[in-house]
């Protein structure tokens, strides 16, 4: 629905200038937008030329105090150098009284650059040699599917500086200078401060989010996931990203390979890529104590008939005290399937193993 939000022109307007960036850095680099850069399937604002970083939505039958901070948070993203686009409700749809509004919001590269340089970021300034490489990885023990199609190479690292700009790759590309989570992370930087009030303690879109005031704030991701829905003019081209990491990840065909975690890194930024190299290797580390622990339950089994314990409660015709004055009689041997389980999974191998997962979480 949001894709289709996004390609419907008759239904935007634009907040401010909706004239696209030219101006210069002080290293004389053009930071204009242009199209033959963007990655496939990149959703833009109707002029086809700025992309849409993030997307806020709000419904339109919120109290005046929610329209106040809405306009005000509008003007001083403007005031800030973002770029807005709305897209209001279909006006023959049943529900537009009350609909949805999405106001997309675009960073121009000047922007970004400044709170890169902020917050003190470090950027890409040269590939790193190919002799820089583990000795695993050059034994193929590290290969993921998706190193044959796409490889992702290191890069030599800077503080990135403005005045510096030429100094870095791709910096003749405003679209491809930063990555798609690293836009994602600036621009919800400047939304998380940014005021939506007088009071200088109100700011923030999450605060905005919790009041209700928008009823969702995200970035996009960068087309569909699956080739069939992109259309026939994209049928030439490579898959996107956002594709191959479907095709060579998300699928469950494909767990018991590595994960591909520098093109993880590469579409959904460090935080993730790092979360799911520790549920990898997590995972991984599973691997022998859930076989240890299979024997534990083997060995029950193969020693159940044998264990004096479980054969005098299951041949015992004992009756037992009842649990109560009109109680009926029990007798041992009704607890024998109890004694069973206890017994397969409570065993002489049980206290070892407990042993060796209490070192086993340590390490």
């Amino acid at each position: 629905a949001t894709q289709r939000l996004l390609t419907d022109p008759d239904r935007r307007r634009s907040y401010g200038s909706d004239s696209i960036e030219m101006a210069n850095t002080s290293g004389g680099t053009p930071l204009s937008s242009k199209t033959d850069d963007l990655p496939p399937g990149t959703a833009t604002f109707r002029d086809q030329r700025r992309r849409v970083d993030y997307v806020l939505v709000y419904n339109d039958d919120a109290d005046e105090g929610s329209v106040e901070m809405r306009e005000y948070f509008h003007t001083e993203l403007r005031k800030k150098g973002l770029h807005l686009e709305e897209i209001a409700p279909e006006i023959d749809d049943a529900s537009s009284e009350g609909g949805l509004f999405w106001i997309l919001v675009h960073a121009p590269f000047s922007v970004l650059t400044h709170h890169a340089e902020d917050m003190g970021w470090k950027m890409p300034v040269r590939v790193a040699d190919d002799d820089a490489k583990s000795t695993l990885c050059d034994a193929g023990l590290c290969k993921t599917p998706l190193d044959t199609h796409r490889k992702i190479p290191d890069y030599y690292a800077a503080l990135f500086r403005r005045d510096l700009l030429q100094s870095f790759l791709h910096h003749d590309s405003p679209n491809q200078f930063f990555s798609n989570p690293q836009r994602s992370r600036l621009v919800y930087d400047i939304l998380q401060n940014t005021s939506y009030s007088e009071n200088s303690h109100d700011l923030g879109i999450d605060k905005l989010e919790e009041s209700k005031v928008y009823l969702a704030a995200f970035p996009l991701h960068d087309g569909s996931h699956t080739a069939e829905e992109v259309g026939p003019e994209m049928d030439d081209q490579e898959d996107t990203a956002r594709q191959e990491l479907r095709k060579y990840w998300g699928r469950w065909g494909m767990w018991y390979k590595n994960q591909p975690l520098d093109h993880i890194r590469e579409y959904f930024g460090e935080a993730v890529a790092f979360y799911f190299a520790w549920i990898g290797m997590y995972t991984v580390w599973l691997i022998p104590a859930s076989i240890f622990g299979l024997f534990v339950v083997i060995y029950g089994a193969a020693t159940l008939s044998s264990f004096p314990l479980v054969n005098q409660t299951c041949m015992s015709n004992t009756a037992m005290c009842p649990a109560c004055s009109n109680c009926e009689l029990t007798y041992v041997n009704s607890s024998c399937t109890y004694s069973k389980l206890s017994r397969l999974f409570d065993n002489e191998l049980t206290l070892v193993f407990a042993v060796i997962m209490s070192f086993w979480g340590e390490g």
